[in-house]
């Protein structure tokens, strides 16, 4: 398939367009080489939960295998919010923006942490918090 650009699609097309939008009300495991574009998956799959669903940043958790992975999607989240509070879109979206940046609370942590913090999130809140990715060690927030 080839875009307006006159590029082609992924091959892969369809499962990046369900990480990022179309499966938003399911939770995935995600599991992909080096530079396959997972973060940006991911990425996308965090902002979309938050500007197009409604979904509180703070009730979202994204596992990774490394802190430096970690990081990086911290950061990368940050960006796209910052981009969309200061662009000139939909002004819903960008009070989403806004507020996940006032109140940057998304985790980003490793699989041992996680499954800790989940039981913890869900017997003392009754809630389910809905997935981003999995993986592996740090614990932070966006």
């Amino acid at each position: 398939m080839t875009d307006p650009s006159g590029l082609s699609a992924p091959a892969d097309q369809a499962d990046r367009d369900l990480i990022s939008r179309d499966g938003l009300d399911r939770t995935l495991f995600v599991e992909a080489g080096a530079g396959t574009g997972k973060t940006t998956q991911l990425v996308q799959r965090i902002t979309s939960l938050v500007l197009a669903e409604g979904v509180v940043l703070a009730e979202i958790a994204a596992i990774t295998f490394t802190e430096a992975a970690a990081t990086e999607l911290q950061a990368r989240i940050r960006a796209q919010f910052e981009r969309g509070a200061s662009g000139s879109g939909d002004s819903l979206e960008r009070e989403r923006c806004l507020a996940a940046l006032d109140r940057p609370q998304a985790h980003v942590t490793l699989p041992g942490q996680w499954f800790e913090q989940r039981v913890v999130a869900v017997g003392d809140h009754g809630a389910q918090v809905p997935v981003a990715a999995a993986s592996a060690e740090c614990c932070g927030q966006v």
